[in-house]
C-alpha cells in the first residue's frame, strides 16, 4: 500500500493507493490487519490486558520496549463493567489477531485471561503480572480473603455514583484519590501516580464475585508469573500461592521488589520477562506446547 499526500488550502488530504476496501451500505471498510506472527515473523503477537483501576495506557512503557524489539503488540481496552464484558473484549481481540499469541495481564486482568483464553487455539502462553490467577470456581473475593490475609488497602476501594448501580445491581469501585499512590504505585513518581490516578477505570463490584467457569487457561498453556514483593493491593503471599499453582518448578516465576504497578515502575524488567516467555513460545520454539 502506498500513502500519498495531497495538499489543499487549509488541510492535507491522505489518499491510500493500492488498498483493497469493502463497501457495505455505503461504508468503506478496510480489511482487518493481520498480526505480526501471521507467517511474517518468528515472534508471537503480544496481547496486553490491564487490570482494575487502570486502562491500556498503563502499558505504555512496556509497549514501547516490545515494539522496539519487533513485537506486534495490542493492548485490550476492557471496560471493567462486568467480568463477562471484560472476557468478551479479550476474546474479540484474540479473534482479530492472526497467528500465535502470548497474553500478558496485570492484576484483575489475570482473572479475565484465565477465562478468555480457555481453549483459544492461537494462545501459546500466558504471563501474569501481580495478577489474579483463579482456579475453577474461585473469585477475586475468595483469593483476597482466603489465600492470604486481606490487606488494609481494600478499604480504599470505595463505591461511586450511588444509587446508580446499573444493570448488574452492583456499584462501581474506585481507589480514593488521596490513597492511590500509596496503595497502587508507591514506587512510581508523584507525576506518574497522578496520571495513573486520573486514568483509573472504575471496576464494577460484580466482577469480584464472578467465579471462573470451566478449566482456567493457565492449566492449558505454559504460564509465567511475576510476583510484586511490595504489593499493597494484592497480597504477595497470595501471589506466591498462585504462582506455585501455575508454575510448580518456579522456573517461570520472577519476583520484583515492586508495588502493584510493576508494569509502570519496573517496565524494563517486565518487558524482558514477557519477551522471555515470548521467546519460549515463538512459532519455531519446540518447548512451548499446550499442557495435557
Amino acid at each position: 500500500m502506498r500513502v500519498s499526500l495531497t495538499r489543499r488550502p487549509g488541510r492535507t488530504a491522505i489518499t491510500l493507493v493500492g488498498a483493497v476496501a469493502l463497501t457495505i451500505g455505503g461504508l468503506a471498510m478496510v480489511p482487518e490487519a493481520a498480526g505480526a506472527a501471521d507467517g511474517l515473523s518468528t515472534k508471537p503477537n503480544v496481547l496486553l490486558v490491564h487490570g482494575a483501576f487502570a486502562d491500556g495506557s498503563s502499558w505504555s512503557n512496556v509497549i514501547a520496549r516490545l515494539q522496539r524489539d519487533g513485537y506486534h503488540v495490542t493492548a485490550s481496552q476492557t471496560p471493567n463493567t462486568s467480568f463477562a464484558d471484560d472476557v468478551a473484549v479479550v476474546q474479540r481481540d484474540l479473534r482479530v489477531l492472526h497467528g500465535p499469541t502470548l497474553i500478558a495481564a496485570h492484576s484483575y486482568g489475570g482473572a479475565v485471561i484465565s477465562q478468555a483464553a480457555e481453549g483459544a487455539a492461537n494462545v501459546v502462553g500466558l504471563v501474569y503480572l501481580a495478577a489474579f490467577a483463579p482456579d475453577t470456581g474461585e473469585t477475586l473475593n475468595y483469593i483476597n480473603n482466603t489465600l492470604a490475609p486481606l490487606l488494609p488497602s481494600q478499604a480504599d476501594a470505595v463505591p461511586i455514583d450511588l444509587p446508580n448501580v446499573g444493570a448488574n445491581n452492583a456499584p462501581f469501585l474506585m481507589i480514593r484519590e488521596n490513597r492511590f499512590r500509596d496503595d497502587f504505585c508507591a514506587d512510581c513518581s508523584r507525576v506518574e501516580a497522578a496520571i495513573l490516578a486520573a486514568a483509573q477505570t472504575p471496576l464494577n463490584a460484580s466482577a469480584t464475585t464472578a467465579p471462573l467457569q470451566g478449566t482456567p487457561a493457565w492449566k492449558q498453556v505454559p504460564s509465567w508469573y511475576q510476583i510484586s514483593g511490595e504489593d499493597r493491593l494484592l497480597n504477595p503471599a497470595a501471589q506466591k500461592i498462585m504462582a506455585g499453582r501455575l508454575d510448580p518448578t518456579g522456573s517461570h516465576t520472577l519476583t520484583l521488589e515492586s508495588s502493584h504497578a510493576s508494569l509502570v515502575s519496573h517496565a524494563g524488567q517486565v518487558a524482558q520477562f514477557i519477551e522471555r516467555a515470548a521467546t519460549n513460545c515463538s512459532p519455531t520454539a519446540s518447548p512451548c506446547h499446550r499442557k495435557q
